[in-house]
């Protein structure tokens, strides 16, 4: 009946561990939302609107890119 008892317990709490974990990921993944907005300008023609430009946030692969109104999608 002891032994019993363990595996029971040992069962619900490995069950408990394993959706506070899921809980904690689908944290993180709301954590990482955000926005990117500007304008892009071209230092080379006098701060011209530079169409077509891509926009990467460094380390990640998050990215935009601008239409031929420097407007981000």
């Amino acid at each position: 009946m002891r032994v019993f008892l363990c595996k029971k317990i040992y069962k619900l709490l490995k069950m408990k561990i394993f959706k506070i974990i899921l809980c904690l990921i689908g944290l993180t993944t709301f954590a990482q939302k955000g926005t990117i907005n500007g304008t892009i300008l071209d230092k080379d023609a006098k701060n011209a609107p530079l169409p077509f430009a891509n926009v990467v946030v460094k380390g990640t692969t998050n990215s935009v890119t601008t239409d031929e109104k420097v407007n981000t999608n």
